[in-house]
């Protein structure tokens, strides 16, 4: 039986109205690491579909970095062409 999965979307839009309701969103600020990492406080898993910006690069890491602070086991990260998935490596410390 499948159980129920509780979504988060983070947004840079507080104000947005296009997410369903049943998804919860934390509004973020990729200038900010602390706000990535509150908004992965409790997630276990990360679906990146981030679009294309001049910051692409940057704020996945910095997405990428807090959730794996976080301790967020399991990252797919979406691409026009298909998804990836981020491996997570322990570093033992």
């Amino acid at each position: 039986m499948d159980q129920p999965v509780h979504v988060v979307a983070l947004t840079r839009d507080p104000n947005t109205s296009r997410l369903p309701p049943r998804v919860d969103r934390a509004v973020v600020d990729f200038a900010n690491p602390a706000t990535l990492s509150k908004a992965l406080e409790r997630a276990d898993r990360l679906f990146l579909a981030q679009g294309t910006s001049a910051e692409q690069v940057q704020n996945e890491m910095a997405l990428i970095n807090a959730a794996v602070s976080a301790g967020v086991s399991h990252i797919e990260r979406y691409r026009p062409w298909g998804r990836q998935h981020v491996s997570i490596h322990s570093t033992g410390t």
